[in-house]
């Protein structure tokens, strides 16, 4: 009798158009992005759910001309080499622009704002509460003097940051 030889590892996945060899986490879970078993139960980030996620990610491909042009000057750490996120969920809520690095927020307030004063007033506080720095602009001042905006982001990017204490 011949004995069968076994390998010592599988075998490889076969090559997909893209080059890679094997398939992603979701596909071998049988899940999929917006699939059965993709959801309330799942969340795909630790800081947000599925759905805020998801919003998020509308909100970024259906950008204001005010955020378009904000985003133009403050993407790939043009501003101070600071980095920034346009429509980045945080929890339940979705913030127009952030830099993590300072735990700072930007908010542009427009037509739609008007209507949503309670989600706003959360939001900031929410934000605070977490130690955040928000600031708000209008539409309209970042459409008008883009300029005089880019220089208080800076100016309060700028401020020393407060200490945290050490714990030994």
């Amino acid at each position: 009798m011949e004995a069968k030889l076994t390998p010592s590892r599988p075998p490889p996945f076969p090559k997909t158009k893209w080059g890679r060899s094997a398939p992603s986490p979701s596909r071998r879970c049988g899940l999929r992005w917006g699939g059965p078993g993709w959801g309330q139960n799942h969340m795909p980030h630790k800081r947000t759910t599925a759905k805020i996620f998801y919003r998020a990610k509308e909100l970024r491909q259906n950008q204001t001309p005010a955020e378009k042009k904000l985003w133009a000057r403050l993407r790939h750490h043009q501003l101070n080499e600071l980095g920034f996120r346009r429509q980045h969920a945080l929890r339940q809520f979705i913030v127009d622009f952030c830099c993590p690095q300072r735990n700072y927020v930007i908010e542009l307030d427009g037509h739609s704002h008007a209507n949503q004063k309670e989600y706003d007033l959360a939001l900031t506080k929410w934000l605070t509460a977490q130690g955040w720095q928000v600031r708000r602009f209008t539409n309209s001042e970042v459409e008008k003097d883009l300029e005089a905006v880019l220089k208080v982001i800076l100016e309060d990017l700028t401020l020393p940051q407060p200490s945290l204490p050490q714990t030994h």
